[in-house]
């Protein structure tokens, strides 16, 4: 009777551990799901907060680019009204000069010079470009001069490969190799620079894919000859629209 008894009071014991664990899980769960809950909703307001400053960036870019498109209205009339500033300034500027090289020519009767050994930056990287690799996209768009220029600057400082990539490659006009033309004695080269370091007078005259620089210079006599001291440099066109220097140019 006893034994019963007690296994009656284990049961009931056992009974109430096993409820007593099920309501704290069912308790600890309710707490993970209250947890739950809370963060969602913290995390639903973030969501909330942030389409609403979404909305107002929106629409604070919009009026930005409102001002913006306001702004380079402005600047665009501004350049303008520069621009128009500017062409007045060179036309005042250019009518100068115009006088000032009248009166000059009519009271001392003297010509400007200019030497054709001194290379613009354009002119200097053009060359430097194209001597890395002979290609020709480095010699587009400059003029017969410019190319003329080049190729005296090759003769001046030795660089005889890069003056022999400089002539024309029109088959009916080369006249020697590019070998032959660095075995040319230095004896045969330019030495004195003077007619192209004191040039006056400067024209070029460009027909049908040739064109002919040609100028007036006093450096091998001090009294001036118009006839005697004229000089032309003869440069050709090639088929992709780049000047070449004519094989014997100053001939």
């Amino acid at each position: 009777m006893k034994d019963n008894k007690l296994i009656s009071f284990l049961s009931m014991f056992v009974v109430i551990l096993v409820v007593a664990a099920l309501i704290y899980m069912f308790y600890l769960q309710n707490e993970k799901i209250e947890a739950l809950n809370n963060d969602l909703m913290q995390k639903d307001q973030t969501i909330s907060q942030l389409e609403n400053e979404n909305q107002s960036l929106i629409q604070e870019i919009g009026d930005n680019e409102a001002q913006i498109a306001e702004l380079e209205s402005n600047v665009s009339s501004l350049q303008s009204e520069l621009d128009s500033l500017d062409l007045n300034n060179d036309a005042r500027d250019y009518v100068k000069r115009l006088m000032d090289k009248f009166f000059d020519e009519y009271f001392n009767k003297t010509d400007s010079t200019e030497s054709f050994m001194d290379l613009t930056d354009n002119e200097l990287n053009a060359y430097n470009s194209f001597k890395e690799s002979y290609n020709d996209m480095a010699l587009t768009g400059l003029s017969p001069l410019s190319i003329m220029k080049l190729y005296l600057h090759a003769e001046k400082i030795k660089d005889y490969d890069t003056q022999y990539e400089l002539y024309t490659r029109d088959e009916d006009q080369v006249m020697w190799t590019k070998e032959e033309h660095l075995n040319i004695p230095e004896s045969d080269r330019v030495k004195d620079f003077g007619i192209f370091e004191k040039a006056t007078r400067r024209t070029v005259t460009i027909n049908e894919g040739e064109a002919i620089v040609s100028w007036y210079s006093t450096h091998d006599s001090d009294e001036y000859n118009e006839d005697a001291w004229q000089y032309g440099f003869r440069l050709t066109m090639d088929d992709n629209g780049i000047w070449r220097v004519g094989f014997l140019p100053m001939q």
